[in-house]
């Protein structure tokens, strides 16, 4: 176990970066009920991770496997990303993690790769069970976002602030939207492209809420697509 059990009131329950030259390299770890909560109405950014600026890499290349297990925080339940930098994330299970705002799992503004993660059980207060995008890329590749749920939108996945976004032979199932909808996807504006994805009993629940795999706002945007059911 890597980092297990902190808390902090502020940003990064076990780990703040601020590098622009450096990486930080993650290989073969536990991140375990660390949390960054919210303090004099200030919001707690990471519960696992912060990262300000720089590059994070995560069993990049490895056949390992990085664990994040009930972290939480305001914004990114276990990681958050906010400035600019990427990240590059490979093989990383986050289970139970819990975002009091937005992303159970991960909250990002910049760039963020993603090959053959899990996301399961994660749960969001508003926007985005699993993952919330609020600017930048987003690449998911191979990756399974399994019973992830938001009271607001977008069940595994919300996508805002122009975003471009592409997943590739991901699968959905069981994700839930309680109240606006998305039950796996809320879509606002940017770019989407789906390719080779499996969606599988998704759900918007509120008699209202709209989009059962995705729901597509209003704020304009593209998207594509294909080869997936």
């Amino acid at each position: 176990v890597c980092k297990a059990g902190n808390e902090t009131k502020a940003d990064g329950g076990a780990i703040t970066f601020r590098d622009t030259e450096k990486a930080l390299v993650i290989n073969d770890c536990e991140f375990i009920s660390n949390k960054a909560l919210k303090q004099n109405g200030v919001d707690g950014f990471g519960g696992a991770i912060y990262m300000f600026n720089g590059t994070l890499n995560i069993d990049v290349d490895k056949t390992t496997d990085t664990t994040f297990d009930g972290n939480q925080a305001t914004n990114g339940g276990a990681i958050c990303q906010r400035e600019w930098g990427a990240m590059n994330i490979h093989n990383a299970k986050f289970t139970s993690n819990h975002g009091q705002w937005n992303g159970g799992a991960l909250y990002h503004k910049k760039a963020v790769t993603l090959v053959g993660c899990d996301f399961t059980s994660n749960t969001a207060v508003s926007k985005g069970g699993a993952a919330c995008s609020e600017g930048g890329t987003f690449n998911a590749a191979k990756c399974t976002f399994t019973g992830n749920t938001s009271t607001d939108e977008g069940g595994a996945y919300r996508i805002a602030a122009g975003c471009t976004t592409n997943l590739t032979e991901c699968t959905f199932t069981n994700n839930e939207a309680k109240n606006t909808g998305g039950g796996a996807i809320k879509y606002n504006t940017g770019s989407l492209t789906i390719d080779g994805c499996i969606f599988t009993e998704n759900v918007a629940t509120k008699g209202d809420a709209h989009g059962h795999v995705l729901l597509y706002a209003y704020e304009g945007g593209t998207s594509t697509i294909k080869n997936s059911t």
